[in-house]
């Protein structure tokens, strides 16, 4: 057994603090070691980056073909063009409208502003609306 598997290392108490809604990955916590990390140090950084690029460069063609034969036999690891594809099919946000809207500047009075805005949400959509009836376009 080694010297360090026998040392016991006792993690402090973590402080009940209330999970932030709202973001990406809330509700996850990290320990609170990692949590007080804060963000990484620019230096180190860099010189990860260095040394990884050190090794990619001494990297012969042997090890180059064994680490991609690997990749390809993992059924768990997905080709590139299986995750260009999958991104492709997936597309984030809302979906395109068949006809867009043209974002104008327009002054009107208070009065009308007024009448739309007082039943709430979606009253620029009841004021197209109106303005479509009012040109003939519906």
């Amino acid at each position: 057994m080694s010297a360090r598997s026998k040392q016991r290392v006792d993690f402090p108490q973590e402080e009940q603090e209330p999970v932030r809604q709202g973001r990406i990955g809330s509700g996850v916590k990290l320990p609170p070691a990692i949590a007080r990390r804060g963000p990484p140090d620019p230096a180190k950084l860099a010189r990860a980056r260095e040394i990884a690029r050190d090794a990619y460069e001494r990297m012969t063609d042997e090890e180059d073909e064994e680490i991609t034969g690997a990749a390809l036999s993992d059924p768990d690891s997905p080709l590139l063009e299986e995750v260009m594809e999958r991104n492709e099919r997936r597309r984030l946000g809302r979906p395109p409208l068949p006809s867009t809207k043209r974002s104008v500047h327009l002054r009107l009075d208070q009065e009308v502003v007024d009448f739309f805005v007082k039943d709430g949400r979606g009253w620029q959509t009841r004021m197209n609306a109106a303005l479509r009836k009012a040109a003939g376009l519906d």
